[in-house]
């Protein structure tokens, strides 16, 4: 399964440190392969 990542960088602008950390884990739970925009 693969994420193209547009949501969580439009977050990053305004939360970076609690969306951040949030998505890498529920990244590595599920194993998701991440697209780096």
């Amino acid at each position: 399964m693969e994420i193209v990542d547009c949501y969580l960088v439009a977050c990053l602008e305004k939360d970076t440190q609690n969306i951040l950390y949030s998505y890498e884990r529920d990244f590595d739970r599920f194993k998701v392969n991440r697209k780096k925009p």
